[in-house]
């Protein structure tokens, strides 16, 4: 039994240290960016890409603490993944919303979830995501909130049907 639990840890030890290399390549890629055209960095936020990277970063040494601290795995997954779709929200959020691309890493998590937690547990998960990124896409449709790197111009460029299309293919590839 406590063959198991070490076990567990040392997967869960894993799944932080991917968080840590994902975060890094997302901050390679948005300094590389930067030097290399600058207007275009600029029109995504780099400042929003920034702090929420280092917010995972930050929250990975906190996960390892907690590690120690909380003895439920699942629990600990649990909390891992549900904060991994809320800094993807903000990163889709902040790289434009409807126009972002880093839509891509929820099934990452979703992916984890349910190596770690199941298909209960993947299912949860993956709900929450098409959840989050279904009202992100509907809030920034109906104008309640508006992406940092969007200007006015460009806020009324996608009908309906393309905001629900993106919503439905999101949602499908979640499940």
């Amino acid at each position: 039994m406590a063959n198991m639990a070490v076990d567990q840890q040392k997967r869960i030890q894993l799944l932080i240290l991917g968080r840590v290399i994902i975060a890094f390549l997302i901050l390679g890629s948005a300094v590389l960016l930067e030097k290399g055209n600058a207007a275009f960095i600029a029109s995504l936020s780099p400042s929003y890409i920034y702090g929420v990277m280092g917010a995972a970063l930050l929250l990975s040494m906190l996960y390892l603490l907690l590690l120690h601290t909380i003895r439920s795995a699942a629990f600990n997954v649990y909390l891992q993944a549900s904060v991994d779709v809320i800094l993807i929200t903000v990163l889709v959020y902040a790289t434009g919303g409807i126009r972002s691309n880093y839509g891509a890493l929820y099934p990452l998590v979703i992916i984890y979830s349910v190596l770690f937690l199941y298909r209960s547990g993947g299912g949860i998960i993956a709900s929450a995501s098409s959840i989050f990124y279904g009202l992100l896409m509907d809030f920034e449709y109906y104008g309640l909130i508006h992406p940092p790197s969007v200007s006015a111009a460009q806020e009324s460029q996608y009908g309906a049907g393309y905001v629900f299309s993106r919503i439905a293919i999101h949602i499908f590839l979640f499940t």
